[in-house]
Formats: structure tokens, C-alpha cells, sequence
């Protein structure tokens, strides 16, 4: 509640088993409220709330006129409701007269204070409390708790809740708990279940800690339609990103393994990796790790790796550094390496941490030619925890594990001399350097390894809170040019320092202040990334969305300028089809921009001597800040190149009041009805609480010359689903939130995409599904209406008719109740053409 207040998104997490840990509910609760926010006279105000006994079954409780003090009130009635060892009814009386009343401005936090909800609060959590008496409170009973306090939250004119809740997967009361939150009766009217109104306030997720079958995924899927809740989240993909600093990408397939079999299996495998790095832990971190629901080692880029590719039809074979394979794999055809077995295998190459601390193994290969053994000196530089094999028992051992004398695995390819009677690298030194700099590895199913020209090298691959806060940046990509590259380094290094330097923040709170030492966590985000690949790869882009975003679609041998610069120069590609040239540049641009926040975070971290967090890039929802620029959230698709867009305010809001006079509509939120629980339509009705303001909007590229003819409400979930697992891979190393929106022809289609990235460990995580608007009506008043060109134009004529002045002049107005000097003669402050500061 606390958080939240302060505008944080918070998540909590309700499965059975961290449920039952919660002592039971003993006593029952008669709530009486006394007196109404702001009767109590200014003097007589308190930031802090009292408890006091009144005598051995009363109690009073004085609401503090402070966020902590909404909080502790809070707190003290579920802590009378649990307190004592005989059940006993008490009466608690809770005064918030000293409570300021709504309208009263926020001096420090800004925006006025909205207690409309905050009585209505105590009397709904007795009620909820007192349904468990004698027993302990259910998942579905916690979750209501807190989104009850959410509903005050959002009404004191905060924030959204922002909330999720991650619920068993076979909690059978949670999985159905928002079915039919919504009706419609015959007149069309909306009516809400009053008993289940706060469940708006989050989000609902199944946790799953094994691998789900068809069959769940399908259900899940299903419901998710009809309800919008119950996304599936991976636990098992979310734990191993949580633990990326000691789990290698051939270990980190082994926990999940181990971990879906089951979680003790998984503990152990995680505390085994850590005793193999030499890493002092306790059951307390341990715990901690394996609470992560919620790094890519390898080779310098000037390491030798044995490869065959062919490149303008012609075929290679010998050696060639690995950065040049990253940076060259647009153009190199058939990549494939040697693996353990001395068969050639399929992948691709890719800068796997742009800033990483460098090790160096020095040795010599022997070779044993005729009986004599010839012996050839040998240096590779990696990071501390890439993995060669032991000889030729192919037990993958780390650098920094490996001491003198080990005997490594010799590259397969020696064994071409037919000569040769056996070879093996034996190590003479190995020592951690100073350096950092860009390291790079591929990913080789079945043996999990690659020839270099001496040894043969584990090859490394993917990439993830607990008690945790995680500091946020984001990147408005639809304000940048996509050939502007000087223009996206900046902006992504400023985000990343934005984030990087509250590393330093302590927290008072020993829990997020412990998990802030084990596992530093930020998060640079990004918003408008579809605006950003509309201008970049134009109407074309669209309109292979529009066909699904199919492999070998549209023009065929094309000869393509990249949108990207490698040293300054401009560098012309063949490509097979335009879905080809997309695909690769939209991974080029998410790698690139990953690259960047990783360096600027380890450099600031390396020079403050810091722990250097080992997730660093997200995606957030981005929906309100998004509106800041006009930019479609995250990476989503807009609703449509116009739509009407809804934001929440409280009732007589001061920005709500300034878009009524810059001539925007208001309408009741969904959150006010009448005594039957129907939706208010008079904003100034006295029984409304909340605004809905409503704003037609256009997105940036609306008018670009064939734009108009993609129907955006079309894309199919499998090319969203496709889009996301893009920047899942490509860019994110936490999550990336996402809401993948499908028509009842879809489900089955979009089952298999999710089940199939679970099963194939392809980096899933969760992400929310949602009925499409125009394909179900089981939500009113929705954030966003698609609306058409006319419609909009005529929406935007009518917003201008109204406007009375402008938006700086009418919020100062309804801010400080003071207009400006008559004598300027326009709009206020540096809205005007009239420059008050020159």
C-alpha cells in the first residue's frame, strides 16, 4: 500500500504455499467510522496514526493525515483481526477526522488529496477479515485485502494500481475469479459484482513451476479471452534469468530441467552451481534466488573459431574471429561450426555481454605425431565463468575454476591430420585481467560446443525479484531517428546512467536493503518501438504485419542499405526477402540498443566500485508516460492509427478540469455506479468519484502515403506474438511486459506459440492476453476506442470549438486558482509567443 502510494507498480505474490505461512484470522471485527476526512479544525491534524485500547474489546484507531499514516491504520486492523489466542469480538473505532478533506492540495507530492474511498476501507477489510475467522486467509482473501487497498490508492488521484498477482496454477478459485466481473443487462447497461469490484485493481497470473501441457496452455488461453486473466508465467525462465551471474546457458537449461521436476531438485542444482564458482552463500540468499520469479559470458572479440559459411556463393572454411561473425551475419550464409562430435552444426554468433570482465588462459597444444609429442603455445581471453571441457570427458569446467595443469579438450579439427595420435591443451597460467570489453559466443544444440583453433570451447547462450525495487528508465524511440545512431547512444547511455547511479540509494527497509546488495537490479525500457520500425522500414513493414509477419515474404534478392552504421560507414546487405531484411535489422537494433545500456552500466559501476547488476534492460507497459509523446506503448502495436484515448483522474482533478477547459470530454470512470452497481453517465453527478477524460488521438505516421490502408485491428496475435518474442530475446533481460490481443479463431494458434516457447525454452516468461475490443464486449468504457479518420477529425474540430484557453493557462488556474496578468494578453508561461523570460 505504501508503495503504491508513492506511484510504484507492486506485485505480490499468493501462492498456496507463502499463503499458509500467514498466522490465521482469530478474532471478528465490528468497524465503526467516525466522522468524515477534514471535520477535525488544521491545528488538530497528525501525520502519524494512534492506536490505543479504549478497554479489553474496544479499541480506537486516529487515522494519521499522512501517507504512513493511511498505511499503519491500515496495518492495525489486519493486525487486531490476527492478534491474541482466543477468538473475541472487538469493536474497532477508527476516526479520520483528522484526515484532510478531498480537494486540499498535496504540497509535497503534488495534486490534491481524494480520501473519498479511505472510510469505506476499514469497513470493507472487516468484512473480508471476518469471513476467515477461525481459519487462515485464502489466496483470492489476500488478494482482495490488498486491492481494496488499491481502490483508495487510485481514488486518493495517485495512480493506476499497476498491480499484479501471481496465484498457484491449480488455484481453482483464482483462475475464475474475475469470470463475469462485468454484465450487461437488456437496456445496455453496465453492472459490476460489488463483492469483487476491487479485483480491478491488478492483474491475475497462474504461476506455473513445471512445464504446463497443451492442454493447461489451451485452457489458459481460453479463459484469458473471456476473463482477460490468468496469464501463465514460467517461473522456472524467470528464477534462471534471476540467477544469470552463475548459471551458464548449458547449466541454466539443466535447472529449469531439474527445477520442473521439482523445486528442491532445483535448489540443489542452483547451490551446487554456486559452490562450483567458490561463492559464500547461505540458505538465505538461497531463498532469495530461488524467490527471483520475476549474462552471457564468453570469447574476446579476436578469438579464432573454426566455421564454414558461404558468402556471395562462395564457400569458406578456416578461422575467423568471433566478433567478426556477430558483426558480419547478415551477410555470412550456412554458418555452421565443429561440435564435440566433429559434425558441423547450424548457429549464429552474437555479442553476448558488450562490457564484460576478461580473463586469460595461457598453455600449450600437444600434439602427438608418430609417437613425438609437438608442442604449440596457446592464449585465450574470456570471462570467468566460460566453460572448456576436461580432456575428453567432456565435463564443461569454468575459467576461473581451472588451475595450472588442467588438461583441456583439444579442437576437433586436429584429428583431420590423421597423423595425429592424440591432442590436449595443457593450462600453464590463468588470471583475471583489468579489462573489460565486448565478448561473444553462439549457441550449438545437442553437445553445447564449438572448435576454436586450439580448444574446444562450451558454447554459452541466454539470459530476469525478490523483496526487490527496480529502478526504471525509458527511451521514447518514436521522437528519435532510426539513422541517427549518435542520437541513440546518447539516449539509451542516458537512460542507463539515470538508472545506474540510484545503485547508490540505501534503503531503510532491511529487506529491499539486503536484496539491494545480493542482487542490484535496473531496468532501461523503451516505449514507441513500433513507431521507431515504421519509420525506419516504412508502409512495407506494416504490410508484412498485416500478412503475419511470414518467413519468405515480399521482394526476393534484395540488396539493402542498413539503417545501421558499423564504423561509421553505411553497409549494403544481400538479403533473401524482405522478411528476412526486417527480422535481422529489427535483432540488430534490439542488440545494439542492449549493448549500449549493458557498457554504460558496468563502466559506471566499475568506476564507482559497486556490484554490477546482472539484468539491466526491460520493457515496461508504458501506457500513461507514452502519451507524454504520442508514442504507442512498449512495443505494442497502437489500437489503430486513431482511436479515442481514456485516462483516469479523481473528480474536479486540476488536470482533469484544465483538459475540460482546453476542451476535452469527460465521462464517469468504471469505477462509480449507482446503488445497483450501474455505471454512472453524469460526470458531475454527486455520486462520482472519478474521471474519465477522453482524447482523440492520431499516432505520428497516421498520414505516411499508404498507412491508411493497413487495418492495425487485423495484426493477428501470432505476428504479436512473434514481435515480442523478438525484444524478449533480443533486448530484455528481466521481462517484457506484454499484452498479446486475439480474436476466439486465434486461441488454438496462440496456444501453440506459447506452449511451444516453454517447451523449446525459447526465453518465455508470462505475458497477458486479451480479447480483442472490437471482438468481445465484456469491458466498458475502454482505455482506447478505435475510431476512423473522419470520426477523429470531427472529435478534433469539436475539442477545438470548446477550447476556452490554453492547457498551461487553464491548469494554473485550476492549480493555484490565479490567471495570468491580463496585461500578456494570451496563453501562460512559455505556452505564449510572448517569451516571459527574454
Amino acid at each position: 500500500m505504501n508503495l503504491a502510494m508513492q506511484g510504484c507498480g507492486t506485485g505480490a505474490v499468493l501462492e498456496q504455499h507463502v499463503v499458509k505461512k500467514l498466522p490465521p484470522i482469530r478474532n471478528r471485527l465490528e468497524v465503526v467510522v467516525i466522522g468524515e476526512p477534514g471535520q477535525a479544525p488544521l491545528e488538530r491534524r497528525q501525520e502519524g496514526t494512534i492506536s490505543l485500547p479504549l478497554d479489553s474489546d474496544r479499541f480506537l484507531i486516529v487515522v494519521g493525515d499522512s501517507r504512513q499514516g493511511w498505511v499503519d491504520a491500515y496495518s492495525e486492523l489486519i493486525r487486531y483481526s490476527m492478534a491474541g489466542e482466543e477468538g473475541r469480538q472487538l469493536e474497532i473505532n477508527v476516526d479520520v477526522r483528522g484526515v484532510r478533506p478531498a480537494g486540499e492540495r498535496l504540497k509535497g507530492f503534488g495534486g490534491v488529496a481524494n480520501p473519498v474511498k479511505l472510510p469505506g476501507l476499514f469497513l470493507r477489510v472487516a468484512s473480508i477479515l471476518n469471513e476467515a475467522q477461525g481459519r487462515k486467509l485464502t489466496p483470492l482473501e489476500c488478494c482482495l485485502l490488498i486491492d481494496e487497498a488499491a481502490l483508495v490508492v487510485v481514488a486518493g488521484n495517485v495512480r493506476r494500481s499497476a498491480g499484479m498477482r501471481q496465484f498457484s496454477a491449480d488455484d481453482e478459485e483464482a483462475a475464475i475469479a474475475k469470470a463475469n466481473l462485468w454484465r450487461q443487462d437488456e437496456n445496455g447497461d453496465w453492472h459490476i459484482d460489488a463483492e469483487r469490484d476491487a479485483l480491478r485493481m491488478a492483474n491475475h497470473t497462474r504461476v506455473f513451476h513445471r512445464r504446463p501441457s497443451y492442454e493447461e496452455v489451451l485452457e489458459a488461453v481460453t479463459k484469458q479471452y473471456h476473463s482477460g486473466e490468468g496469464a501463465i508465467q514460467f517461473a522456472p525462465e524467470a528464477i534462471a534469468r534471476g540467477n544469470a551471474d552463475v548459471l551458464l546457458h548449458f547449466s541454466k537449461r539443466y535447472f529449469i530441467d531439474q527445477y520442473c521436476k521439482s523445486v528442491e531438485q532445483g535448489r540443489r542444482f542452483l547451490a551446487e552451481a554456486l559452490i562450483s564458482k567458490d561463492r559464500i552463500f547461505d540458505e538465505k540468499e538461497l531463498d532469495h534466488r530461488m524467490g527471483r520469479y520475476g549474462l552471457n559470458p564468453c570469447l574476446t572479440g579476436e578469438t579464432l573459431v573454426w566455421v564454414k559459411f558461404k558468402e556471395n556463393g562462395e564457400q569458406f572454411e578456416g578461422f575467423y574471429t568471433a566478433k567478426g561473425l556477430a558483426e558480419d551475419s547478415g551477410s555470412l550464409q550456412e554458418l555452421t561450426v565443429m561440435d564435440a562430435k566433429g559434425d558441423w552444426v547450424p548457429t549464429r554468433f552474437e555479442c553476448t555481454d558488450p562490457a564484460a570482465e576478461v580473463w586469460e588462459i595461457t598453455g600449450e597444444n600437444v600434439s602427438v605425431v608418430r609417437g613425438e609429442k609437438h608442442r604449440q603455445s596457446f592464449s585465450v581471453r574470456t570471462t570467468g565463468n566460460h566453460a572448456f571441457f576436461l580432456d575428453e570427458s567432456l565435463t564443461p569446467i569454468a575459467v576461473e575454476d581451472l588451475k595450472v595443469g588442467d588438461r583441456l579438450m583439444a579442437a576437433r579439427h586436429h584429428f583431420f591430420d590423421p597423423t595425429c595420435e592424440s591432442s590436449y591443451c595443457e593450462v600453464t597460467s590463468v588470471q583475471k585481467t583489468d579489462k573489460i570489453e565486448p565478448v561473444y559466443c553462439c549457441q550449438v544444440p545437442t553437445t553445447h560446443s564449438f572448435d576454436l583453433m586450439h580448444l574446444h570451447s562450451h558454447n554459452c547462450g541466454e539470459i530476469g525479484m525478490k523483496d526487490n525495487l527496480c529502478n526504471l528508465a525509458e527511451v521514447h524511440l518514436n521522437l528519435i531517428d532510426p539513422n541517427d545512431t549518435e542520437e541513440q547512444i546518447k539516449a539509451f547511455q542516458a537512460a542507463a546512467l539515470a538508472v545506474a547511479a540510484l545503485l547508490n540509494h540505501e534503503f531503510t527497509i532491511d529487506r529491499y536493503q539486503y536484496s539491494r546488495e545480493i542482487d542490484p537490479i535496473v531496468g532501461v525500457s523503451f516505449t514507441g518501438l513500433f513507431d521507431f520500425f515504421v519509420k525506419a522500414f516504412g508502409v512495407e513493414w506494416l504490410q508484412w504485419w498485416e500478412a503475419g509477419r511470414p518467413e519468405g515474404w515480399g521482394l526476393e534478392t534484395l540488396v539493402l542499405t542498413s539503417p545501421l552504421t558499423r564504423n561509421g560507414r553505411m553497409r549494403q546487405t544481400h538479403f533473401a526477402d524482405s522478411a528476412e531484411y526486417f527480422r535481422l535489422y529489427e535483432e540488430a537494433y534490439l542488440r545494439w540498443w542492449k549493448e549500449i545500456v549493458e557498457r554504460a552500466i558496468a563502466e559506471y559501476c566499475q568506476q564507482h566500485e559497486i556490484r554490477r547488476p546482472n539484468r539491466c534492460t526491460t520493457v515496461q507497459p508504458a501506457g500513461s508516460k507514452s502519451l507524454l509523446t504520442n508514442a504507442s506503448p512498449g512495443w505494442h502495436p497502437p489500437k489503430a492509427q486513431r482511436f479515442i484515448r481514456r485516462m483516469t483522474f479523481g473528480k474536479n482533478d486540476p488536470i482533469a478540469l484544465a483538459c475540460l477547459d482546453y476542451g476535452y470530454t469527460v465521462v464517469p470512470s468504471q469505477s462509480d455506479k449507482d446503488e445497483n452497481g450501474r455505471l454512472l453517465d453524469d460526470p458531475f453527478d454527486p455520486r462520482c468519484t472519478e474521471w474519465l477524460v477522453e482524447i482523440p488521438t492520431e499516432v505520428s505516421w497516421a498520414n505516411l502515403p499508404g498507412a491508411d490502408r493497413i487495418d492495425i485491428s487485423k495484426f493477428s496475435a501470432i505476428a504479436q506474438f512473434d514481435f515480442y518474442m523478438q525484444v524478449q530475446r533480443y533486448y530484455t533481460t528481466h521481462n517484457t511486459s506484454a499484452t498479446i490481443e486475439y480474436r476466439e479463431n486465434e486461441i488454438e494458434a496462440l496456444a501453440d506459440c506459447i506452449y511451444d516457447a516453454i517447451r523449446s525454452d525459447k526465453g518465455y516468461v508470462s505475458a497477458a492476453l486479451l480479447a480483442r475490443f472490437d471482438a468481445s464486449e465484456t469491458f466498458p468504457r475502454l482505455p482506447f476506442e478505435p475510431i476512423t479518420r473522419a470520426k477523429y477529425q470531427e472529435l478534433s474540430e469539436a475539442v477545438n470549438n470548446r477550447r476556452c484557453r490554453s492547457f498551461q493557462s487553464a491548469l494554473q488556474l485550476h492549480s493555484t486558482g490565479v490567471t495570468e496578468d491580463a496585461s500578456n494578453q494570451g496563453p501562460a508561461q512559455c505556452d505564449s509567443d510572448r517569451c516571459l523570460i527574454g
